[in-house]
C-alpha cells in the first residue's frame, strides 16, 4: 500500500515541478530540467517518502485512535493471522514408550532461505498402540450399509483405551462429506464381535464431535475477546482443524494384543445415494492442529531523551524472515542499579499513579509486507519519568509469509521442545499468513458489531456481514477468500422464533434460528453441515444469560435438514 503513496508522491514531485518552471521561470528555472545527480534524485526520493508517509497517515485518519478501542474488545483483530497445518505424530522406530504429545510442543520445518519455520501444536495428543491399516465402505448382502475400520496392535499390552479420537483425513470436500454421515447418518458403533470383553455395541452418541473447544484452540486467543469468534475466525483459516471424532465408552473394552487385530463398524441409518471412497487415510490417530506461533528473543532498546517511539524487532539476521505476532511483556532497566522494573499497557485497568506504562503502535511496513510493532512509554498524571536505561521485550512471533514455501512433509524437524522418541510430519502445506487490517476504513465496521446481540443477530444482512468481518484477503489467500465468502453468500434465508423448554426442572426462554443454504455455495453437503456446527457453538455463546439457543439448516436444494441439539453456552442441553 505504502508503494503507491510513494510512486504518487514522487510522481507528484517531478510533474508539479515541471509546470512550476513553465509557468514562473524567472524564480524556478532549474525545476524544469530534467537531472543528472543521483543526489538531487535522492533528495526527491526522501521527500517522496517523507510526504507519503503523511498523507497515507492523513487517508487513514489517525488509526490509533480506533486501535486503541478496538484493543479492549477486540485485540486479536489487531493481530496477524499466523500460518497454520495438521500434523501426524507416530512413536520412533525402537521405541514405544511415548503415550502422548502435550499441548505446546515445538517442531521445526526444513530451512527455508536459511531459516526454519518453527509450528507449535495446539492439541494434547494420544499415541495408543495400535494403528489404522485398513478402511473400507461395504454393503452387507441384508442390505446394511456401514464403514469398516480394521486396528492393528503395535504392542503396549497394559494399554487401556477409553475413547480414540480420529481424524477425518484426506481430500477436504470428501473428508467433510464423511464427517458430516458420521454425525447425522450414524444406527451404531460395533467394536470386534461386540461381546465383552473384546468387543462391545455403542449408541451413535458414542461418535462425537471434537476440536471446538477454547482448550482446543487453533489460534492463540485473547482472554477478553468473544470465543465464538474464535470459532469462525478458525473455520474460516483452517476448517479440518474441526474435522475429530472421539469414539467414546470403550472403558470395558480390551484392546488387541500382540499384533492382533480388530473390526470397528461403523453401521450406517441408511446407504448413502453417492457410495463413499474411504481407506485408511480416512481415519487417521494422532493428529493435531499446529500453528506458527513462537515465542523469540527481541532486540533490546536503548532510551534517549529525544526520542518518544520505540521500534520492536525480533531478534535476527533476516528481519523479513520474522514478524511480531503479540508483544507479551514489557521491562525498564533503571540506570545505575540495573533493577527491573516490569511496565503495563496502557489499556490495562490495574493502573496505579507509581506506574509506567507503554501503548503499542501498530503500522504498516513501508518498505515490506509486514505489521511494524512500536512502543511509546509514559506516567500517568504526568509525573517526572523515572531514570530508565533500557527497554526490553517478551513477545510472540510468527514467521511471516516463509511458511507459504513449505510443502506436506516438511514440517519434520525435532526442536528442543519436541517430544523424544516421535516421528512426525505436517500433512498438508501450511495455510497462508494474513496481516491485520490498520486502516480505519476496515476497521469502523467493527465499532458497528460491537453491540452483538440476538437481535442484530436476527436479521440475515446483520448477520452475514458479522461473518464477513472475519474474512481477511491476505498474501496468497485469494482462492481461500473467496471460498469463504461464496459459503456466507450462501446463506439465504433467517428466520428467528422466541421458544421456551423445560430444562433440570426449570423453564428456560430460547431463540430458534432456521437458517436456509445452498449447497453449490460449498465445497459439498459435508462443508455446508461442518460450516452450520461452528455457527451452531457460535450462537450458544453468543446468547444472553440463562437463555439457549437451536440451529436448523434447511439446504434449500434438496429440502434436507440438519437440526442441533439446543445449546446454552458450550453445553448442549440434553
Amino acid at each position: 500500500m505504502f508503494n503507491y503513496y510513494f510512486q504518487n508522491e514522487l510522481s507528484h514531485l517531478k510533474e508539479i515541478g515541471t509546470a512550476f518552471a513553465r509557468e514562473n521561470p524567472a524564480i524556478a528555472p532549474m525545476l524544469g530540467e530534467p537531472s543528472a545527480d543521483p543526489d538531487v534524485d535522492r533528495l526527491l526520493e526522501g521527500v517522496a517518502f517523507l510526504t507519503g508517509s503523511i498523507r497515507q497517515k492523513i487517508d487513514d485518519e489517525f488509526p490509533e485512535i480506533i486501535h486503541n478501542v478496538i484493543r479492549q474488545v477486540w485485540p486479536h483483530y489487531l493481530r496477524p493471522i499466523p500460518a497454520t497445518t495438521m500434523m501426524v505424530f507416530s512413536p520412533g522406530e525402537g521405541t514405544d514408550a511415548v503415550a502422548s504429545v502435550s499441548s505446546g510442543a515445538e517442531v521445526d520445518s526444513v530451512a527455508v532461505d536459511g531459516t526454519a519455520c518453527r509450528f507449535r501444536t495446539c492439541t494434547d495428543v494420544v499415541l495408543p498402540p495400535v494403528s489404522v491399516v485398513r478402511a473400507g465402505y461395504e454393503e452387507t448382502a441384508d442390505g446394511t450399509a456401514g464403514i469398516r475400520v480394521t486396528l492393528s496392535a503395535t504392542g503396549r499390552d497394559d494399554w487401556k483405551a477409553d475413547s480414540l479420537r480420529f481424524y477425518i483425513g484426506g481430500g477436504y470436500a470428501e473428508a467433510s462429506d464423511l464427517y458430516c454421515l458420521l454425525l447425522t447418518g450414524l444406527r451404531r458403533v460395533v467394536v470386534g464381535d461386540g461381546s465383552l470383553p473384546d468387543g462391545v455395541v455403542l449408541g451413535p452418541e458414542s461418535l462425537r464431535p471434537k476440536g471446538f473447544s477454547e482448550e482446543e484452540s487453533l489460534i492463540p486467543w485473547p482472554s477478553t475477546s468473544f470465543d465464538g469468534y474464535r470459532l469462525l475466525q478458525e473455520f474460516f483459516v483452517l476448517p479440518e482443524k474441526f474435522l475429530f471424532v472421539e469414539l467414546t465408552g470403550l472403558s470395558d473394552w480390551r484392546a488387541p494384543k500382540d499384533d492382533g487385530e480388530v473390526d470397528i463398524w461403523f453401521e450406517l441409518e441408511a446407504a448413502p445415494e453417492v457410495p463413499l471412497r474411504v481407506d485408511a487415510s480416512r481415519f487417521m490417530l494422532s493428529v493435531a492442529p499446529a500453528v506458527n506461533v513462537f515465542s523469540h528473543d527481541a532486540d533490546p532498546v536503548l532510551l534517549r531523551a529525544e526520542k518518544n517511539e520505540y521500534r520492536v524487532r525480533p531478534t535476527a539476521p533476516d528481519l523479513s524472515h520474522y514478524q511480531v505476532y503479540s508483544l507479551v511483556g514489557v521491562s525498564a532497566y533503571m540506570a545505575g542499579s540495573g533493577e527491573v522494573r516490569p511496565m503495563k499497557p496502557f489499556h490495562s485497568l490495574a493502573i496505579d499513579e507509581t506506574d509506567v506504562v507503554y501503548s503499542e503502535i501498530l503500522t504498516t511496513s513501508p518498505v515490506r509486507q509486514a505489521m511494524d510493532v512500536s512502543i511509546s512509554i509514559a506516567t500517568p498524571g504526568g509525573r517526572e519519568m523515572p531514570e530508565f536505561k533500557s527497554l526490553s521485550f517478551d513477545v510472540l512471533c510468527t514467521n511471516g509469509f516463509l511458511p507459504e514455501q513449505l510443502l506436506a512433509g516438511d514440517i519434520s524437524v525435532a526442536t528442543t521442545r519436541s517430544p523424544e522418541g516421535v516421528a512426525f510430519r505436517n500433512l498438508r502445506k501450511p495455510t497462508s499468513a494474513v496481516l491485520p487490517p490498520l486502516g480505519t476504513n476496515a476497521l469502523w465496521p467493527l465499532i458497528s458489531m460491537m453491540n452483538l446481540n440476538q437481535f442484530c443477530l436476527s436479521r440475515l444482512e446483520n448477520f452475514k456481514a458479522m461473518l464477513g468481518l472475519f474474512l481477511l484477503d491476505g498474501h496468497g489467500g485469494r482462492r481461500v477468500f473467496a471460498a469463504s465468502e461464496k459459503r456466507i453468500d450462501g446463506i439465504v434465508g433467517l428466520e428467528t422464533e422466541n421458544t421456551r423448554r423445560l430444562f433440570r426442572g426449570v423453564m428456560v426462554s430460547g431463540v430458534l434460528y432456521r437458517v436456509a443454504m445452498r449447497r453449490d455455495h460449498f465445497a459439498g453437503m459435508g462443508d455446508l453441515y461442518l460450516f452450520s456446527t461452528v455457527l451452531d457453538r457460535f450462537l450458544g455463546l453468543s446468547a444472553a444469560l440463562n437463555t439457549f439457543t437451536q440451529l436448523v439448516v434447511t439446504e434449500v436444494g434438496t429440502g434436507e435438514v440438519f437440526t442441533w441439539q439446543e445449546r446454552m453456552g458450550e453445553e448442549a442441553l440434553g
